[in-house]
């Protein structure tokens, strides 16, 4: 049996995805030993399909899950970074946020962590929320929704919103963050930020170095004209699903300093 689907069998993850990043982070151990290859062999393959193979290893086998455990690997992100806005003296506290591209909710666990009570999680997507978040009383909901067509269809206010988007760039959307927010914390992500001419390895991660801190340098500027002032620009502790190096931009307006 595979490690990652006996990890899933005996409920330590509720997917194969999230055991096999656990595996790959080396947060997983066996017998007191770190095992980093989640097709790792943990029993004869001929005993697959047996019900009873993953209880019987599960009394023998010291199984270890070392860190937190997040829902999505942008909590990982995110964790990661106020930790560095901490180590910076940045660090904030906030009690309403908007979770732009919210997804699984990885961004939005987080900051229910660190105290937030009341987050809006916004996404184009569907029934990707994960229930522990979904069902938070603290979290609002809105699917199959356009940050651009929430800002028209609604006068919010939020202490802080994050954003971590695909498929468009962050350029194309600060004016309705900052519709939302007077603090922002953005993932930028190279990949969708480049423009479409700028080569690519076969698994997606931008070859042309001097492209990537061009267009994270013309985000930062974005941000700028919009009256924000760059309080910390840090590279992501966890680089994208393609290999990406991405990075956090957290702004301000001087009030909030």
């Amino acid at each position: 049996m595979r490690l990652d689907r006996y990890l899933v069998d005996i409920g330590k993850f509720d997917s194969r995805q999230k055991a096999q990043e656990a595996i790959r982070a080396g947060r997983v151990m066996l017998g007191g030993k770190v095992v980093q290859k989640p097709s790792f062999e943990i029993v004869d393959s001929s005993l697959e399909g047996d019900e009873s193979v993953a209880d019987r290893l599960e009394s023998r086998l010291a199984v270890e899950i070392s860190g937190e455990e997040f829902v999505s690997r942008a909590g990982r992100k995110l964790q990661g970074f106020l930790e560095e806005c901490k180590r910076q003296g940045v660090a904030r506290a906030w009690e309403s946020a908007i979770d732009v591209g919210a997804a699984r909710g990885g961004f939005s666990q987080v900051l229910l962590r660190y105290g937030v009570k009341h987050i809006c999680c916004v996404d184009v997507g569907s029934n990707q929320l994960h229930p522990t978040i979904a069902k938070d009383s603290r979290v609002e909901v809105f699917e199959q929704c356009d940050i651009r067509v929430f800002t028209r269809r609604y006068t919010r206010d939020f202490d802080l919103a994050v954003c971590d988007v695909s498929f468009i760039s962050i350029r194309h959307i600060i004016d309705d963050l900052c519709k939302l927010s007077s603090e922002l914390i953005v993932l930028f992500k190279p990949q969708f930020e480049v423009g479409r001419g700028i080569k690519r390895s076969k698994r997606g991660v931008v070859q042309d170095q001097n492209a990537a801190q061009s267009a994270l340098q013309e985000c930062i500027a974005t941000i700028c004209a919009r009256g924000l002032s760059v309080r910390l620009v840090a590279e992501s502790s966890v680089k994208g699903k393609e290999g990406n190096a991405e990075f956090f931009i957290y702004a301000c307006r001087e009030s909030c300093s």
